[in-house]
């Protein structure tokens, strides 16, 4: 595992005021650029069901798929437990899990994007079955069961 070592009370100081600032600025990011987006597109068109509920459901994935990441970036930023006595270790343990679990759902949550586009947004859902269908008809064909069955002719 990499990480900083910081001897000195300035230091500690520092490096969490730098871990808040990388943690909070992508929220911050998301939740005004989703405000932004929301407030500009109903000024200039009104904003329909389908729109608040893709904007709404795609920053909460990110928040949410987020938020473990921040929780262990936050209690590694404020920690000070020496990780060579027994509790420590299992302390320890804890955060690499919780660190596992929050990349993976970050990851989960790239994926999830095109399923929620294609649960709230109509022509999108038309664009995959559209493209399905295409790809269907061009590359898959069907044998007949009774072709298969056929015993071969010597």
């Amino acid at each position: 595992r990499c990480d900083y070592i910081v001897s000195d009370i300035v230091g500690e100081s520092v490096m969490s005021v730098i871990y808040v600032i990388f943690l909070l600025l992508p929220i911050l990011v998301v939740l005004s650029t989703t405000m932004c987006l929301a407030w500009f597109v109903n000024k200039s068109r009104g904003l329909s069901r389908q729109s608040i509920t893709t904007i709404l459901l795609i920053s909460i994935t990110y928040l949410v798929s987020y938020a473990p990441i921040v929780v262990y970036s936050f209690i590694m930023a404020v920690s000070s437990v020496e990780l060579h006595t027994l509790s420590a270790q299992v302390y320890a343990d804890y955060l690499v899990y919780l660190y596992r679990l929050g990349m993976f759902i970050m990851y989960v949550n790239i994926a999830a994007n095109p399923f929620i586009y294609y649960m709230t947004i109509a022509s999108f859902e038309g664009f995959v079955k559209s493209t399905f269908r295409r790809l269907h008809a061009r590359y898959v064909t069907f044998i007949p069961l009774t072709q298969i069955m056929r015993a071969p002719q010597d």
